[in-house]
């Protein structure tokens, strides 16, 4: 029986010498304590008008991803390479790991925007908010930081990087804040707790989309990533052309950062939603080109962001510098050149691509209908979203050109949308 205490004690004992690890590398990160006034500032949002139960679940989302960042552990990865047996679907395989525990840490990590979250329940209910008001947005809030925390770490088990994982929490979160908003008018008055069952719904139909994506790509093949260069998969690994054979293949500007297939689908998918809302909204609607701007803003916080900052380009350009030092006949003024790009550079590229995707529908709008009265409207939607672009863009490329970790740059971008959207809210 003493054995059996000691054995006890001394797991406990490590669990608690983990968990003060964590805490204590936690502490030390600005972007634990940008999620907590990320997640407190819900309450912000319920004072210029906005739902308490839409505003919590999309900005909450938001905290919960600047917390997260990118955990310093490794996830299992599941292949969902199913091989066809003689008796059906077989199985799943999996991968080694290189460090386990990254549950662990996003765990803890969930802890801080839900700080956050609590303080702000606290500052509306010393504000004078009803208790309903205050009870459905802590309420909506905490399913909506659980659901991010189950999206994040299953599309990083299924073999997404932490920019990919990002940016799908981030949109599912945002769509079913979108699809509450939209609910909320169809319901009966006084009926605002069903709007729960509907975010969650949203959620469930959103993250498994994406989920389903990328289970169906990994399943159709690897298939190229920019310049060729495999992302998740060593260099020196067998898979692949030889290294003078990519070297030939990427060409010019091949270090632009890494888009996998599943953010190349988004992006696709991003253009053609865009294409529909100019005709729908910008064309048709003029007096609904505010909600362009969401759509807009969306698209920009949740596909460009990620990828800036927790810099899958990065991945390329280590990769390339590695393979450009490997192939003769390149001079040290050659390789100085070609390995040119630095993080600030991969982010400029990537905020400059996905703005011209969200800004060129209202830009469009504005020269074709000048004169009549969709032109206007898509001009000031235009305006706003290149201000806010600039604004959430020059932080995030300034954040990497002073040293800060692409977590840092991530939660410096992520709550200046937050800050850009409600004085957009505000000033309504």
């Amino acid at each position: 029986m003493l054995w059996t205490f000691l054995n006890r004690w001394s797991v406990d004992q490590a669990g608690w010498s983990v968990a003060a690890i964590r805490l204590r590398h936690d502490v030390r990160r600005p972007a634990t304590w940008l999620s907590v006034a990320v997640a407190a500032t819900v309450v912000g949002f319920v004072g210029v008008g906005l739902e308490a139960s839409v505003s919590s679940f999309a900005v909450v989302t938001a905290a919960v991803v600047i917390a997260i960042g990118d955990v310093p552990a490794a996830f299992p990865v599941w292949d969902a390479s199913l091989m066809l047996q003689p008796a059906g679907w077989h199985r799943f395989s999996r991968r080694p790991l290189a460090l386990p525990a990254a549950g662990g840490w996003l765990t803890c990590r969930l802890l801080w925007p839900l700080l956050g979250l609590g303080s702000a329940g606290v500052a509306a209910a010393a504000r004078g908010e009803t208790a309903e008001v205050t009870t459905l947005m802590v309420a909506t809030g905490s399913l909506a930081g659980g659901l991010s925390a189950l999206t994040t770490a299953g599309l990083r088990l299924v073999g997404l990087s932490a920019a990919d994982a990002a940016t799908a929490t981030l949109l599912a979160g945002w769509l079913a804040a979108a699809g509450m908003a939209f609910t909320g008018g169809a319901l009966p008055v006084g009926s605002a707790w069903p709007l729960l069952l509907v975010g969650f719904g949203c959620w469930l139909v959103a993250a498994g989309g994406l989920l389903g994506l990328a289970q169906w790509l990994q399943l159709a093949g690897e298939g190229p990533i920019a310049g060729l260069l495999p992302r998740q998969f060593p260099l020196a690994g067998s898979r692949g052309p030889r290294g003078p054979d990519r070297l030939a293949a990427i060409g010019l500007l091949g270090v632009l950062p890494a888009c996998s297939p599943w953010r190349r689908a988004l992006r696709n998918a991003s253009m053609l939603l865009a294409l529909s809302a100019m005709i729908g909204w910008l064309l048709l609607d003029p007096s609904s080109a505010g909600r362009y701007g969401w759509l807009g803003t969306a698209i920009f916080g949740g596909l460009a962001i990620p990828a800036a900052t927790l810099l899958d380009g990065d991945e390329v350009s280590r990769g390339w510098r590695s393979l450009v030092r490997t192939v003769s006949g390149i001079g040290p003024q050659g390789r100085k050149l070609l390995t040119l790009p630095s993080p600030g550079l991969h982010a400029a590229f990537v905020f400059v691509g996905t703005g011209c995707l969200m800004l060129w529908p209202p830009l469009v709008v504005a020269v074709v209908a000048v004169g009549s009265s969709a032109a206007l409207p898509a001009l000031l939607v235009a305006a706003c979203l290149a201000a806010g672009a600039t604004l959430v863009g020059g932080g995030c490329v300034a954040a990497h050109l002073s040293g800060c970790r692409g977590d840092t740059a991530l939660a410096i971008g992520l709550s200046l949308v937050v800050f850009s959207v409600w004085l957009w809210q505000a000033s309504a």
